[in-house]
């Protein structure tokens, strides 16, 4: 039982690399989200996506590593701008090390524009 039942539909996201992924985003779901792909990987599912979804919008979006490479924030700012010009509406970003974290997550809060909590003692 789902309770309390939502106000809304719940957005239905479909995952994963394979041929089949985009035709169930296109066809079923209001999100498709690539994992681990480059940004030009990602532009090439992303145009098929739109292609078999004939014209009903679906979200595209993309879950990624970042091991803290770019570690000020203009370069990790570049790296999620090559993500916003390939159309990815949203980026899940795994970092690695528990320790590594929380600075990682600032570094890419900050190059994005959003203010990142100060970090604990």
């Amino acid at each position: 039982m789902f309770q309390p039942v939502p106000e809304r539909p719940v957005p239905f996201l479909v995952g994963g690399n394979s041929p089949a992924a985009p035709r169930r985003a296109a066809e079923l779901g209001d999100w498709w989200q690539g994992v681990m792909l480059t940004p030009e990987t990602f532009a090439g599912h992303r145009a098929r996506l739109d292609e078999l979804s004939g014209g009903r919008p679906v979200n595209a979006g993309a879950r990624i590593a970042w091991d803290g490479e770019g570690r000020d924030a203009d370069e990790a700012g570049a790296k999620v701008g090559a993500w916003r010009a390939v159309g990815a509406g949203r980026l899940a970003v795994s970092s690695g090390e528990l320790g590594e974290v929380a600075r990682r997550m600032r570094v890419l809060a900050g190059a994005v524009g959003l203010s990142a909590p100060a970090a604990r003692s």
